[in-house]
């Protein structure tokens, strides 16, 4: 069995001018894609991950809800003579969102915990600055270990940090990246990307660069975002602690080459 996007279905029955659409022609043209390309073949994630995901998922959906509650709370503080039967039940419901938030974060790192090979790379991964136990639990999970990955570009497409460039003649848009992708993880990098960008130097200095470029904020944030999650992939497949030094040192030791070789 093939696992595919249905717009890659929309798009092979357009390359074939296919107009009209019945549940017969469909069938019929997925018969064909599936005859006459070379579909990867779909591969379950593993039990551990498929938890950890839904866990992950389950603890941003109770943030999402602290989030609204907190604000109704807020708002009925503020409202001309409150209710203080509503305010209780609302102070209730937090207690109550943040204990339950409390429990999983405490079932994640259980989980974690007793599998050896996974934990070390999570503590991997955490030794780069600003990445926290949970942020890199969330890219881990939604991308079932990286196992489907061969390299950095299938990653970013995935994460929708593929940059979209439209242009005709003298016409061209403005370049973006596609957002056709894991929304999760790019929701799990916006605040570790938001502290590398003023407190990591390397990472401060990219979002420096392009918020100068293109005078916007969050094009330099996403930048940055990218450049973690690269930097999460390579750390992660390759099971070493993260060297801030690492670039620096290559670049050193390819100079000394080059020099030698003169």
């Amino acid at each position: 069995m093939s696992v595919q996007l249905a717009k890659n279905v929309k798009f092979f029955m357009q390359s074939h001018n296919i107009k009209s659409k019945t549940d017969d022609i469909d069938a019929q043209a997925i018969a064909q894609m599936g005859l006459e390309r070379k579909l990867k073949l779909w591969q379950p994630g593993s039990t551990q991950m498929r938890l950890l995901k839904h866990l992950c998922r389950e603890r941003m959906m109770l943030q999402a809800e602290q989030t609204t509650v907190k604000n109704q709370s807020h708002a009925w503080k503020h409202t001309y003579k409150p209710e203080e039967s509503i305010l209780k039940r609302l102070e209730s419901r937090l207690i109550f969102i943040k204990a339950q938030i409390q429990e999983i974060e405490k079932e994640i790192q259980n989980i974690v915990e007793k599998d050896q090979d996974l934990a070390k790379r999570v503590s991997n991964v955490c030794s780069i600055k600003d990445v926290g136990l949970l942020s890199a639990i969330v890219i881990i999970a939604e991308t079932n270990g990286f196992a489907l990955f061969n390299n950095k570009a299938q990653l970013i497409s995935y994460a929708g940090y593929d940059v979209v460039r439209k242009q005709s003649g003298n016409a061209e848009s403005k370049t973006r990246i596609s957002k056709k992708g894991n929304k999760n993880i790019r929701k799990a990098l916006f605040f570790p990307a938001t502290t590398a960008s003023r407190f990591n130097t390397k990472m401060k200095s990219t979002y420096e660069k392009i918020t100068e470029r293109t005078a916007i904020k969050m094009k330099g944030n996403v930048a940055v975002q990218r450049k973690m999650l690269v930097l999460i992939y390579t750390i992660y497949k390759n099971n070493i602690p993260y060297d801030e030094n690492y670039q620096y040192d290559k670049e050193r030791n390819e100079t000394q080459k080059i020099r030698r070789s003169q």
